[in-house]
């Protein structure tokens, strides 16, 4: 597989000595053994990633250099709360309610999580 030569193998191994993120680390790897003209079946049994693996690495590379590489779920912000703050409260205060009845022997009568502090 041809990799753009944007750095050279001795910047390559530079920067994999110098890397601290783990999964940068693999990803600057495999560039290097890709720099060295390893066949992606030799990177493959070197590293233990698939081949399709290895070509997104790639691409990430072509795209962006070593911008790109790395593991980037750390920037993902996830999905937004579906619940407030105060059902998230009401939810742990009848969880607590029930274990305390539960712990004490005490009858378990349902708890209103209507917002409304007189029902309950």
């Amino acid at each position: 597989m041809k990799i753009e030569e944007y750095n050279t193998i001795d910047e390559l191994r530079m920067l994999y000595r110098a890397t601290k993120d783990p999964s940068e680390l693999r990803h600057v790897q495999i560039i290097l053994f890709l720099r060295m003209e390893k066949s992606i079946e030799e990177v493959q049994d070197l590293t233990g990633f698939s081949a399709s693996w290895i070509r997104e690495i790639v691409s990430r590379y072509h795209i962006g250099g070593f911008n790109l590489l790395g593991d980037w779920r750390r920037h993902n912000p996830g999905q937004p709360k579906r619940l407030t703050e105060e059902d998230e409260f009401l939810i742990k205060k009848s969880l607590k309610s029930d274990l305390l009845m539960e712990v004490s022997g005490q009858e378990q009568k349902p708890i209103s999580l209507s917002k409304d502090s007189s029902q309950r």
